[in-house]
């Protein structure tokens, strides 16, 4: 009998490619609300301290109303050229990892770049989600889960 699928013998791969992180930022609004406020805000069954021992938080740092998400993160992703000493047009890539973005087109990264004054052909990439669900599934056997936005700004070097 003859098989109707043939797979190749596997072979060792070598890949010479990679990439390290040579800039991070970070970002936290001005503004803190505490437990009490949402509580006094939402009125739900539960007081402060269920929601302490349940999730961790005691407070949360919010950005204004009028603020997008891409508003945030270009906070961040300047600080990051900052310090790694580059321009937006010298951005090959820009990776965006969120839960929800701004709208669904344009994609968040594409107006992140706008937002940080690239004018040059640069590939925006919003994955929505993804590496988050990966964290989420790594954090649940930690102590700790904390709300994460990634931003990845990639730069080719000649």
């Amino acid at each position: 009998m003859t098989e109707l699928f043939y797979f190749p013998k596997r072979k060792k791969k070598t890949i010479r490619r990679f990439c390290k992180i040579l800039s991070t930022d970070s970002y936290v609004p001005d503004r803190v609300i505490d437990n009490e406020e949402i509580i006094k805000k939402y009125h739900p069954f539960f007081r402060n301290e269920v929601i302490i021992k349940t999730i961790g938080v005691e407070r949360r740092h919010v950005e204004e109303k009028d603020a997008d998400d891409s508003d945030v993160l270009a906070k961040s992703a300047k600080g990051c050229l900052e310090k790694y000493g580059i321009l937006p047009d010298e951005l090959s890539r820009v990776i965006v990892n969120k839960f929800v973005g701004d709208n669904f087109l344009p994609m968040t990264a594409s107006r992140l770049q706008g937002k940080l004054g690239s004018k040059t052909l640069c590939t925006p990439l919003t994955l929505m989600g993804v590496l988050r669900l990966l964290f989420i599934h790594w954090m649940r056997h930690q102590d700790l889960l904390i709300p994460v936005t990634n931003i990845f700004l990639f730069h080719q070097e000649a």
